[in-house]
């Protein structure tokens, strides 16, 4: 009899405890969806007014990439719906489209955020995606901020070789050369493999002449100092660069100074490199885009 009501108390505690842990998921379940709402990121019947698409730089997008994780989080935070989507440079995609129609695929994202009821539309990128941040603003005219983080690619000095004096860099110009030729040839569209760098390393890719040189090319809109002119004047730009960073040695003169006038445009030089610059200054960026969009 004992041990009947000893099992029987045990039967009851257990139960107790499994309906205070359903209700213990319950209430930590609603938090996490109303958190989730109040930084807009799950749907809602009130759409959060900024929107952000964030691109991430060459080779990016994979598991272990976690450069734009700091400014995600930090954008959300404040209320912005974030997308961060896979690019055309990233890891598994690299060059598997022009550049021109990579950039173009931004506007995809751009009008899904617009779907949702956004009415404010930041491009942001870091690296690589600053380039094509800013080739998308002097294509479209569908902006109201733009945001430039730790900006990299520079097809004109790959070319030129300057002011980088590393061996490695002489590999783009004899690669943009090799591509021309094929191209002259009629092989423009026939998968190649390529040298190209990354991080100081250099890697293969598979591309075909076109696709490679449009965005190596010198004279390419990959090149940011020939597409910062074309964006609208009434766009403000935020250019944000590490000091650590290699292109900071040229300061604003090699692109941001090309940038239509905006009283609301910044250059920033902040503590860090190529990769965290953005991550440990993301409140930054976020209190930028806060004043440049106030009413």
């Amino acid at each position: 009899m004992k041990m009947s009501r000893d099992l029987g108390e045990c039967q009851d505690t257990c139960e107790v405890g499994m309906i205070r842990f359903s209700q213990w998921l319950a209430v930590g379940l609603t938090m996490f969806l109303c958190q989730g709402l109040a930084q807009g990121q799950t749907s809602g019947s009130e759409a959060p007014s900024v929107g952000v698409v964030l691109l991430h730089g060459k080779q990016g997008h994979t598991p272990r990439d976690n450069t734009l994780t700091q400014i995600t989080s930090a954008m959300s935070s404040a209320g912005m719906r974030v997308v961060t989507p896979e690019m055309a440079w990233s890891f598994k995609r690299l060059m598997d489209k022009p550049w021109s129609s990579a950039v173009d695929e931004i506007n995809q994202h751009i009008q899904t955020l617009k779907a949702q009821g956004v009415k404010r539309i930041v491009l942001a990128g870091q690296s690589l995606g600053s380039p094509a941040a800013l080739s998308y603003a002097a294509k479209y005219d569908d902006l109201d901020a733009l945001v430039l983080i730790s900006p990299g690619h520079t097809p004109k000095f790959f070319y030129e070789g300057i002011p980088f004096a590393p061996m490695r860099i002489w590999v783009l110009k004899n690669e943009v050369d090799r591509a021309k030729d094929l191209a002259q040839q009629g092989k423009g569209d026939q998968p190649t493999p390529f040298q190209d760098i990354n991080v100081g390393g250099t890697f293969t890719v598979w591309t075909t002449p076109n696709i490679f040189l449009s965005y190596m090319a010198p004279d390419s809109d990959a090149e940011m100092s020939l597409t910062a002119p074309k964006i609208q004047p009434r766009v403000p730009v935020l250019w944000l660069m590490g000091k650590k960073d290699f292109l900071v040695s040229q300061g604003s003169a090699y692109v941001f100074e090309k940038l239509p006038n905006n009283s609301k445009s910044k250059y920033i030089e902040v503590e860090g490199g190529h990769f965290d610059a953005g991550g440990k200054n993301a409140a930054l960026i976020v209190e930028w885009i806060q004043e440049v969009l106030a009413p």
